[in-house]
C-alpha cells in the first residue's frame, strides 16, 4: 500500500502554512514506520528549492 498525500504548492518545510507542515510530518513518520508514503505538490514552479527528505516529492 501507498499512501500519497496531495498539497498546493511544494511543500517547502522552511515556508508552508499549517496543512503543509502536518503533511511533510505525516510523510515523514510514515516513512520511518516503513509505509511508502510521498507527497505530491501542485505548483507551477518546477524548480526544486527545499531541503532534502525522506519521502518521495
Amino acid at each position: 500500500m501507498e499512501i500519497i498525500h496531495i498539497v498546493l504548492g511544494k511543500a517547502n518545510f522552511k515556508r508552508m502554512n499549517s496543512v503543509n507542515k502536518v503533511v511533510h510530518q505525516l510523510a515523514r513518520k510514515q516513512v520511518n514506520f516503513e509505509v511508502k508514503a510521498s507527497v505530491l505538490g501542485i505548483t507551477k514552479y518546477k524548480d526544486n528549492n527545499y531541503c532534502e527528505r525522506n519521502f518521495e516529492t
